[in-house]
């Protein structure tokens, strides 16, 4: 994804430095701030080539109120939704979007989107091999407080995500265009990471094979039910 977002800037500059580019008022860049409920918020760059053709980059996170509703939408289970919770509780967003403008600068639109999401966060040990495996894990919780040791384990998460909209472009007086937009996003890859800083446990046969077994749960449920509709609103100032 990075590599990916390195050589879209390339290509920005090379078009923003090229006759072409020089020669057209058709071609610009500008700043813009992006919601899309439930899974960015974030501003970036816009780079509209004549009135069709838009590429942006823009860099945000997945605030509480839109995280907690993910937790919704991809667990019924109370145990479950308060791990993935914790599990975004500090993260961020790269995302990148092409649009076509059906009907130039104002009407219509389509688009789609990648994003990638990296998130840590901490949850008690029993709760999150509970919601991964549907075991109780309250005894070994009970032994680590036992030995003095946090009962907590940090959790590592790394999600692809694509994504589709359409919708309606406004310009506000001369500068402000207001995009609305429909869509869905669906999580194609994650890859999640979990640690109980207790190298004993995490090293043994025992400790390794539950811990493994339950990042590998966590994925499955990840990207069998995150699937989401969404609801968007772009913000770009051309200057």
């Amino acid at each position: 994804m990075r590599k990916f977002v390195i050589k879209y800037f390339l290509l920005i500059l090379f078009l923003l430095g090229s006759p072409l580019a020089k020669a057209q008022s058709d071609i610009h860049l500008s700043p813009e701030i992006i919601t899309v409920f439930p899974t960015f918020v974030g501003a970036g760059l816009n780079l509209k080539v004549y009135e069709y053709l838009e590429f942006s980059v823009a860099y945000g996170n997945v605030p509480v109120l839109y995280y907690n509703t993910i937790a919704d939408i991809i667990s019924s289970d109370d145990a479950q939704r308060r791990v993935i919770n914790a599990a975004f509780k500090n993260n961020r967003v790269l995302r990148a979007a092409l649009q076509y403008n059906i009907q130039g600068d104002v009407g219509w639109h389509i688009g789609m989107t990648a994003a990638q999401l990296n998130a840590e966060g901490s949850a008690d040990i029993d709760e999150v091999l509970h919601a991964a495996t549907g075991d109780d894990y309250t005894l070994l919780k009970d032994l680590l407080i036992a030995l003095g040791r946090d009962p907590s384990v940090n959790m590592d998460s790394e999600l692809m995500i694509l994504g589709l909209h359409a919708g309606y472009t406004w310009l506000l007086g001369d500068h402000l265009y207001v995009k609305a937009s429909m869509g869905a996003v669906k999580v194609m890859g994650s890859k999640i990471s979990i640690s109980t800083g207790v190298p004993e446990f995490d090293s043994i046969y025992p400790g390794h094979a539950v811990i493994s077994a339950a990042e590998g749960d966590l994925e499955d449920n990840v990207n069998e039910s995150g699937l989401s509709p969404t609801l968007g609103l772009t913000l770009t100032w051309q200057f």
